[in-house]
């Protein structure tokens, strides 16, 4: 038997370069969504942590406090 695999499909944004968006693909695979809705708050902190990975930007502590668990492994919010 093959093992099961899952299918995402992450839309390339206009202005992101191609590093970020693998970025944000292997950051979204990495949470393993079930859902849709899960998928969707996947790729909305994706968006949030290629920010703070490729632009430097910076948010509240209880949003990078998130990002940096989700870094880690699959986290519920």
């Amino acid at each position: 038997m093959y093992p099961v695999t899952t299918y995402y499909q992450i839309e390339h944004m206009l202005d992101e370069s191609s590093q970020e968006y693998s970025h944000r693909c292997w950051f979204i695979a990495k949470q393993k969504p079930q859902t849709a809705t899960e998928l969707i708050q996947a790729k909305k902190w994706s968006i949030i942590d290629s920010a703070i990975t490729h632009k430097k930007c910076e948010y509240s502590e209880e949003v990078t406090d998130i990002v940096k668990r989700m870094r880690v492994g699959r986290f519920k919010i």
